[in-house]
Order: structure tokens, then C-alpha cells, then sequence
């Protein structure tokens, strides 16, 4: 068992190459890979003195930055768990996050301080230490004891003798959407994570040389990933916090970046924008895209590179992964070795080769997967029902061993008889070339099941009319999946980690502003 996991991957590459440069801050510092493991280990010298141990979780709240990863790294050699929260977090979402994680301390951006002190008189433990990155003072008057990141690191010494993380050690505690329900906290181990770190592109394409673009967030189980992913390469990680869209390809000029992550609705957004005539001059090579565009030939040629998909989650990682071909763009790619996975029905049997079943899924080797969810027994038992891991996903296979991701169970509509996918649905209406985003929900119909509505966010300056759009759909979509009801809107709900809350959405049901194909034409 390889022990190198990410501190002390840091620390060997501090002592072979101490100086080159490792994490680089859009338009901000950078730090070599001897400067990441000194900070490191000042950092866990602080946490050490203020009583962190084994086990014990500290919750963060802070913009993707080097302060994030210095402050990571040092709470990994003292064997605390980091709890990285999404930096909207205020109120209620914040006070669940506190009672569930209970953490000794708390490191937070002075921008987001206030935010604790909302909810401090609503705890139901004793107050964490609050150590604020950013601000020259503590404030004047707090509800908990509280301390600037100077003061914090300022008389920790010399950090204690540590010998960092084994794969079995909790890495962090990461915090799901919550589309359903409170958020949950997913316990990963390191040796998940390194398997996160080793997953999504082929390592025999990528040296010392590449730089990886990551305009992401701390919540996300990327942020670490990806960073431990370049120091295996030995390569360059450049950081923006979340991304920007008129920055995107300035970025990876200015810092020549050759790999980046398109997550969520970033493709379609920078696919949307009006082509240039330097769009192919873009020194990136791969882009991991997840979902693949309903255009993914087109982004490809558009930018010259090639495009890498797969199939993964916050509790078991990139399990499935694939480049993408002009022949087979739908498929989410195969599964990787090390892993099981069955498609299977409501009781857990195996649906028939090609049928659409939930995928489950479990690991050849120990600590690859989650732990469960943390302090949720109940919750973590039906996860794992009958020693699998079940995603909530609906997938199908072909007999190639490619797996072509259908819907979320809860978010699959049936219509007449037919069972349709959201995702796919949504896939064909984005593809127009006014339409910015797309969400697809069932609502019920007169005649029994669901009549299939789409929520639609057009471009700007777009003039496209309900019945332009169906007139586009009906060429290209089977009869049974072309919406009953259209309702542009401006722009539509999501959770926290920036997905589609559909819950939201089926709630709404028919309104005011919903157009109705059967009424109108």
C-alpha cells in the first residue's frame, strides 16, 4: 500500500524540487512546493497547539486559494478532518452544517464572519475558536473566541513530529446539494481521495510540463483532487475561485494551462459565447467535460482539443471515464478496474443487458469508496444497502461495456406509457442555439402519469418564441418526449453547489408564464 498521499507527496517534492512552482493564484501569488510544505507545517503546529487530533474536524469556509490548501495540508498531518463548506452557506443551511460537524474550530474569510454570528445563539455546543483569514484584527465583540490567521499561526513553534495520513484516516467531510433533503456529510477517506487523484485522465498523456486550470470552489472534492493529481505529475495547479466565464481562456493563455475541468453548465456557457477567429489557438490540450455537450463535435473542433468525460459523485468519486468519439459521444465511458458495478431494479436484482436499472456500485479494494454519511446511520445503511453503494442513478449498458447515463431516479418522467429522460430531453433543447440552459420536470397530466415541461433560460437578445422552440424540437426529438409546456424564465434555481433544484421546479407545476403546446397550436 503506497502511503504517498497528498502531505506527503508535498513534502517529497519539497525535498527533490523545493523550488518549483506548484499552486499559482489567478492574479494573485504563487507558492513553490517548499514554500506549500513550510506553510503546511506552520499550519499544523497552529492546529496542534489549539488542540486538534485525530479525528477532529475543522470546518472551513473560504474562497479556492492558497490560504485553503496551506490550511488543508496542516490540518492532514495532525489527522483532523477538514469540513470545507460552500462559501453561500448563511442561516439555516450554515446552522446545519455546524450541528452536524460539531468542529472545534472554524477558519473563515472576514468576509463571512457575520454569518456566524447570526447563528451563535442557536448552537447547542460550546463555540468554536473562529480563525479569520483576511483581517488585521479579531473583532471587538464576538460569541466565540476568535483569533486572526497571524495570531493563529504567529506562536504555534516548531510543528510536532507527524507522519501525515493513511488511506483508512477521514480526509473530509464533504457536504452534498441537499436536492432532497438536509445536506448531507460525506465521510472520505485519503485513500479515496487518492483514487480521485489518479482517475480522470489517462497519465500517460500528461508530464511535469502541463499546467491544470481549475476555476472551482473548496466544496468540491476537485479542489484537493486535482491538486494531488499535479503533484503526482510534479506539475503546476492554477486556481480561480469559481469560474468566469469572460476570464476562462484569457487565464489559460496568460498562464499556458493544458488541462481544465468544464463542470455542470460551464461548457455551455463558454460554448455559447460568439465565436473568435483565435478560438483554436488555445494552448489547452484535454478538457474534462461533464455533461458532454449535445455539440461536443463542434466545442472539439472549435478549440482544438480533446474532450474526456466520465461519471462520478462526491461519495464514490470518477468510477467511470472515457475520451469522448465522434461515434460515441453519449456514452459516460466504462468502468474502471478496481471497481464493480450492476445496473439493478427496485429490490436490488440485475435488469437485463441494454434495460435501465440504478447504478450500484463497490470497490475491489478497501477505503476507494465513502464511509457513509456522517452521523446519519440511517441514512448511510440504505446508501449501502446489501454491501453495494447505491447512487440514485439510472443508468443502461451496452454490450460494449459503455455506460450511457439516463436520469436521477427521482427526476425521470413517464409519459403514456413511455419512460423518459430529463437529461436527455435537456441535452436536445440546449443545443439550440438561443438557449443558455434547460431544465426538463414532470407535471401531472389529464389523462394519467406526466406531461413533460421545460424551463428554459434564452440567450441574451434572444427573440425565440415557445412555439419556434417546439417547431425545432419536433424534427429531432421522438413525439413522446416534445414538451407539452414552455416557460422561459430568467434564470433557474439551484442548490448551493450550483445544480438544478428540478424539486423546486415541479413544485412551481403550471403557472401564470407557462405556455401550453396543446392550447396553442
Amino acid at each position: 500500500m503506497c502511503r504517498r498521499l497528498l502531505p506527503q507527496l508535498v513534502a517529497q517534492r519539497a525535498d527533490e524540487c523545493p523550488d518549483r512552482s506548484f499552486l499559482q493564484q489567478v492574479d494573485g501569488d504563487a507558492l513553490t512546493f517548499g514554500q506549500l510544505h513550510a506553510a503546511g507545517q506552520r499550519w499544523a503546529a497552529a492546529y496542534h497547539q489549539a488542540g486538534v487530533r485525530h479525528g477532529d474536524r475543522v470546518l472551513t469556509m473560504l474562497p479556492l486559494s492558497l490560504d485553503f490548501y496551506s490550511s488543508a495540508l496542516g490540518l492532514a498531518w495532525v489527522l483532523g478532518v477538514d469540513v470545507p463548506i460552500n462559501t453561500d452557506y448563511r442561516g439555516m443551511l450554515l446552522l446545519h452544517a455546524l450541528r452536524n460537524a460539531r468542529p472545534s474550530v472554524v477558519v473563515v474569510h472576514e468576509q463571512f464572519v457575520d454569518r456566524f454570528e447570526e447563528v451563535a445563539g442557536k448552537l447547542d455546543f460550546v463555540p468554536p475558536l473562529l480563525v479569520v483569514i483576511g483581517a488585521q484584527e479579531p473583532p471587538q465583540q464576538s460569541h466565540y473566541p476568535v483569533v486572526t490567521q497571524e495570531q493563529f499561526l504567529a506562536n504555534a513553534g516548531p510543528p510536532p513530529e507527524l507522519e501525515g495520513p493513511n488511506a483508512w484516516d477521514t480526509a473530509s467531510i464533504m457536504y452534498t446539494s441537499g436536492t432532497t433533503g438536509p445536506s448531507k456529510g460525506v465521510i472520505m477517506p485519503w485513500g479515496q481521495l487518492q483514487e480521485i487523484a489518479t482517475r480522470p485522465y489517462p497519465f500517460d498523456q500528461f508530464d511535469e510540463n502541463d499546467s491544470y486550470y481549475l476555476p472551482s470552489v473548496t466544496y468540491h472534492m476537485a479542489a484537493k483532487g486535482i491538486a494531488f493529481t499535479m503533484a503526482m505529475l510534479c506539475g503546476r495547479l492554477v486556481i480561480r475561485d469559481r469560474l468566469s466565464a469572460a476570464s476562462f481562456f484569457a487565464d489559460v493563455a496568460r498562464y499556458r494551462c493544458t488541462i481544465a475541468s468544464l463542470l455542470g453548465g460551464a461548457a455551455q456557457i463558454l460554448y455559447s459565447a460568439d465565436p473568435k477567429p483565435d478560438d483554436s489557438a488555445t494552448p489547452l490540450r484535454y478538457c474534462l467535460m461533464v455533461p458532454v455537450l449535445a455539440d461536443v463535435e463542434g466545442f472539439m473542433k472549435r478549440f482544438d482539443l480533446t474532450v474526456t468525460t466520465g461519471y462520478g459523485m462526491t461519495e464514490i468519486g470518477p468510477v467511470i471515464t472515457g475520451t469522448v468519439s465522434n461515434d460515441n459521444y453519449q456514452s459516460a465511458g466504462r468502468l474502471l478496474p478496481g471497481y464493480q458495478a450492476r445496473l439493478v431494479d427496485g429490490h436490488d436484482y440485475e435488469v437485463p443487458e441494454g434495460h435501465v436499472g440504478e447504478m450500484i456500485i463497490r470497490s475491489d479494494k478497501p477505503w476507494k469508496l465513502n464511509q457513509g454519511y456522517f452521523g446519519l446511520p440511517e441514512e448511510s445503511m440504505k446508501a449501502w444497502r446489501n454491501g453495494w453503494f447505491h447512487t440514485g442513478d439510472a443508468f443502461r449498458k451496452d454490450a460494449k461495456g459503455d455506460f450511457y447515463f439516463v436520469d436521477r431516479l427521482k427526476d425521470s418522467i413517464r409519459r403514456r406509457g413511455e419512460n423518459i429522460s430529463s437529461f436527455e430531453v435537456e441535452a436536445i433543447v440546449n443545443s439550440h442555439p438561443d438557449i443558455a440552459a434547460s431544465a426538463a420536470v414532470a407535471v401531472p397530466s389529464d389523462l394519467g402519469e406526466d406531461d413533460v415541461k421545460i424551463v428554459v433560460v434564452r440567450k441574451p437578445a434572444s427573440e425565440l418564441t415557445e412555439s419556434a422552440l417546439i417547431d425545432y424540437l419536433v424534427p429531432v426529438m421522438p413525439r413522446f418526449m416534445v414538451p407539452r409546456y414552455v416557460e422561459f424564465v430568467d434564470a433557474l434555481p439551484t442548490t448551493p453547489t450550483d445544480r438544478i433544484q428540478k424539486g423546486a421546479l415541479r413544485a412551481a407545476g403550471i403557472t401564470a408564464r407557462t405556455w401550453d403546446r396543446e392550447r396553442w397550436t
